[in-house]
């Protein structure tokens, strides 16, 4: 969604280093992390990340 603001400037998300807790990585060119290529928002949980950390 906010991609689609032109007055958006920053987003809270996750870390660039390391291993990702979402299946789509974040992708950092030129200062700028990139829109999701795929359909949604981009914050698709892995499923070995959540059975993992299963409380």
């Amino acid at each position: 969604m906010l991609c689609a603001m032109p007055n958006a400037i920053y987003v809270e998300s996750g870390s660039l280093r390391g291993e990702s807790s979402h299946v789509e990585k974040q992708r950092l060119i030129d200062g700028a992390i990139l829109a999701p290529e795929g359909l949604g928002m981009g914050s698709e949980l892995r499923p070995d990340f959540i059975a993992k950390n299963k409380a």
